[in-house]
């Protein structure tokens, strides 16, 4: 926006996009992500994860959105890679190193923390252990949502509930093989 002239530029008008959400830059601030939808954007609708080149102001599609996610033979129907279903980014959506963005999304019937890397836009899904010891008969790692609070220097902090289980506090080191599951 130039203050003087009181005008200002639609940084997207060329792209041709319906609409832009949520945007984050990148720490290093190379990068600005935002959300964006085909169409009207409507509560739990599948989003596209854009990134901008910020001095080219150059727009990809990082992650597009799923149509028809592969369904796996699982029980309760499980699939691979759903899409983003979600209301937003967070302030501390980037890592550090600017490589990484985290999302938190519907996967199926939980919530589910997604690491998306900012090159490729591949995508992987950051796992715990599962909640061992309950009464019930319901595998609960099937149900079980996890949450994003915060991520800082290589460490994600997010909780993790159920509908059998209780709430349990994690701070995760980032980059272990241990905590990703590649999506599908």
């Amino acid at each position: 926006m130039d203050l003087q002239s009181n005008s200002c530029d639609d940084l997207l008008a060329k792209e041709s996009l319906f609409n832009a959400f949520r945007p984050v830059f990148s720490p290093n601030g190379q990068y600005l992500s935002f959300l964006s939808t085909s169409d009207t954007p409507a509560p739990y609708s599948c989003h596209k994860l854009m990134i901008m080149d910020w001095p080219s102001l150059t727009v990809k599609t990082l992650v597009d959105i799923v149509q028809k996610p592969a369904i796996a033979m699982e029980q309760f129907g499980f699939s691979s890679f759903p899409g983003i279903y979600t209301e937003g980014m967070y302030p501390h959506s980037w890592s550090s190193d600017s490589s990484t963005l985290f999302l938190e999304s519907d996967w199926n019937f939980a919530r589910a923390i997604l690491s998306i890397n900012a090159s490729t836009g591949k995508v992987s899904r950051i796992m715990v252990p599962p909640s061992s010891g309950s009464e019930t008969s319901v595998d609960s790692s099937k149900v079980e949502s996890l949450y994003f609070l915060d991520q800082r220097d290589g460490y994600l902090l997010c909780y993790k509930s159920s509908p059998v289980n209780p709430f349990v506090l994690y701070l995760l080191k980032l980059g272990k093989e241990s905590n990703v599951e590649q999506a599908q």
